[in-house]
């Protein structure tokens, strides 16, 4: 197993977010506008999809080397109370494969939208 500084870590991370915000910004992922970097109570995301109350978070760096962190779990939820559904994504996995990252977000999006026009 090869190990990575932090730095690398970082960059990676940074790639992985990156093309992950290529694929879903300007809402290109069936109209559906996401935001970066945003604050959800006193929660900072990623990127959140306030219409299907959908937190997408890429993980990395200082995370890979430790299951989910206790910190982590207090704040899915804190999302989940809010009434949001936390996707959580591996660097590594965005960027090998970041077109079937993208086919799982649509679907859970869809599966979010849905419930909600069904509540109504």
């Amino acid at each position: 197993m090869i190990t990575l500084n932090p730095f690398a870590r970082r960059s990676m991370a940074d790639d992985a977010s990156r093309q992950l915000w290529a694929r879903i910004r300007n809402r290109r992922l069936d109209g559906l506008l996401f935001q970066k970097d945003k604050r959800i109570g006193k929660y900072g995301v990623d990127f959140v999809c306030p219409k299907a109350r959908l937190v997408i978070e890429v993980d990395g760096g200082k995370k890979a080397d430790s299951p989910v962190p206790v910190r982590d779990t207090d704040r899915d939820h804190f999302f989940e109370r809010k009434g949001y559904f936390v996707l959580r994504y591996w660097d590594e996995i965005l960027l090998e494969n970041i077109d079937g990252v993208i086919e799982n977000v649509q679907s859970i999006a869809a599966e979010r939208l849905a419930a909600r026009k069904r509540r109504k």
